[in-house]
């Protein structure tokens, strides 16, 4: 293959993840051709389903060693698989099966850095990954998970080489059956969104067998395909019909049907879980029916970001020559009003929260305080909420009246009085409401208005912006 190095090839010993998959068994057999010594972690039972035995597994890599080891625990892998030997390199053609956020994070992953420990111990100063070509426009769990590992690769400094394929043939096969049968071929659309430049097995366990010693593939991130021009999916059933001899046969599929499939699962999937797998599967199905497996363009990528950057600094510079407070006053508002729930506007810079006390007396006419306690509108989810939700829409402008009142209270002039604001007000009677339903007893009450600022896991900061003078309760 174009880059080989043409000098005597050192055998080396090579620990292979992932052997049994279709591109592993490929890399497995290039290996051996090279005279590499191959040693493979299997699990007991591998294969779709753990219906491939041990044996079974030594059929599919004849010449190979076996171990058999549990690749999402780091004890294992080093006691059952590395064992404490010696071995020049790790390749690992380990893939999530089904792509769903929990499958990805432990295999794409949590696995792929148990193995990267796994080459460390074992002395391996080369670690040769199959990634996807995909993950160059991430938009999926298993495509993030994958790239956080190979920035935690690129990082670990060892010597590493990514390669990122297009397309399999093997996505075919399921179509070929179809043909055959005298089935019409599917398309997603017209079959003309997409296109790709599929690889062989064997030519692909080739090239990342050879990432071994060959120089030009080491520490690079390589995209690679089959020959030939990029080919769309209708141009592939067109040549299986014609290999077949029968003429073409296309039945077309809308992705808005997708689209529709992946809005009822998501909906569905708060209310059952387990759905929410299933909506990620049909979001892997989507992207793969609309996105072309090719290499992106750097330059088009770039110059749009670099748009996008532009147009973000023209409007922070226009923010700040406007007198008008953009970012937290009535723009935000009106951009709350059609995102109530985004995160964004709690977790950027401090936002104001609303607490509030009530008093009792005891029997010698002793006041006793309440502690404070928090009034954020969070309301139990419900499946009826789907089509009516008057609570969360209340809540949702009650928080939005806190907001309002911490835009006027900044606006105050110096020495200005917060009590003549008109949401001052109307927090007033919000709270005098609120604890009267909440504490039926309570004779008078107190209210605060906090900057908070929010970490990952709890409130790293906060400042008391107003407290109001004790007031009666109606």
């Amino acid at each position: 293959m174009p880059g080989m190095d043409a000098s005597p090839i050192t055998p080396q010993r090579v620990l292979v993840l992932g052997g049994t998959g279709t591109i592993g068994q490929a890399t497995v057999r290039a290996l051996q051709r090279l005279g590499h010594t191959v040693v493979c972690v299997v699990r007991a039972r591998a294969g779709v389903g753990g219906a491939l035995s041990l044996a079974g597994c030594q059929q599919l890599l004849p010449g190979a060693q076996l171990r058999v080891a549990d690749v999402g625990d780091p004890v294992s892998l080093l006691r059952d698989a590395v064992c404490g030997e010696h071995f020049d390199a790790v390749i690992s053609c380990l893939a999530s099966r089904t792509g769903a956020p929990q499958d990805a994070w432990a295999i794409d992953h949590q696995a792929q850095l148990h193995a990267l420990d796994a080459a460390r111990h074992a002395g391996a100063t080369h670690f040769v990954l199959l990634s996807a070509i995909c993950v160059q426009k991430p938009l999926l769990a298993f495509q993030h998970a994958k790239l956080a590992f190979e920035q935690a690769l690129i990082n670990s400094g060892m010597r590493y080489s990514i390669v990122r394929p297009t397309a399999f043939f093997k996505s075919l096969s399921g179509q070929i059956e179809r043909v055959r049968k005298g089935k019409p071929f599917l398309l997603f659309g017209d079959g003309t969104l997409t296109a790709c430049t599929p690889i062989s097995d064997d030519d692909l366990g080739d090239y990342i067998a050879g990432c071994l010693h060959t120089p030009e593939r080491h520490n690079c991130i390589l995209p690679i395909g089959g020959p030939g021009p990029a080919i769309t999916p209708r141009a592939q059933g067109e040549h299986l019909f014609a290999l077949a001899g029968k003429p073409p046969r296309f039945k077309q599929v809308p992705v808005a049907l997708l689209d529709v499939i992946i809005a009822v699962l998501s909906t569905l999937g708060r209310l059952f879980p387990a759905l929410q797998a299933k909506a990620e599967l049909a979001r892997i199905g989507r992207y793969y029916a609309t996105e072309s497996m090719l290499v992106l363009n750097p330059h088009t990528v770039n110059g749009m970001a670099q748009w996008l950057f532009l147009a973000y600094f023209v409007l922070m510079l226009a923010t700040l020559v406007w007198k008008t407070p953009v970012i937290s006053g009535p723009w935000l508002f009106l951009l709350r009003a059609f995102f109530p729930n985004w995160k964004f506007f709690h977790s950027v810079g401090y936002a104001p929260r609303l607490y509030a006390r009530t008093v009792a007396q005891d029997t010698h006419g002793q006041r006793l305080w309440g502690s404070w306690t928090l009034l954020y509108p969070r309301r139990t989810r419900h499946w009826w909420h789907l089509f009516h939700n008057p609570d969360t829409n209340l809540g949702l402008a009650q928080q939005n009246l806190v907001h309002h009142l911490g835009a006027d209270i900044n606006a105050l002039p110096d020495g200005g009085d917060p009590g003549s604001l008109v949401t001052y007000c109307m927090v007033c009677n919000l709270v005098a409401h609120g604890m009267r339903a909440q504490f039926p007893g309570c004779s008078h009450f107190q209210f605060e208005l906090r900057m908070e600022l929010d970490g990952p896991q709890h409130t790293v900061d906060a400042q008391t912006m107003l407290t109001s003078p004790v007031l009666p309760c109606p």
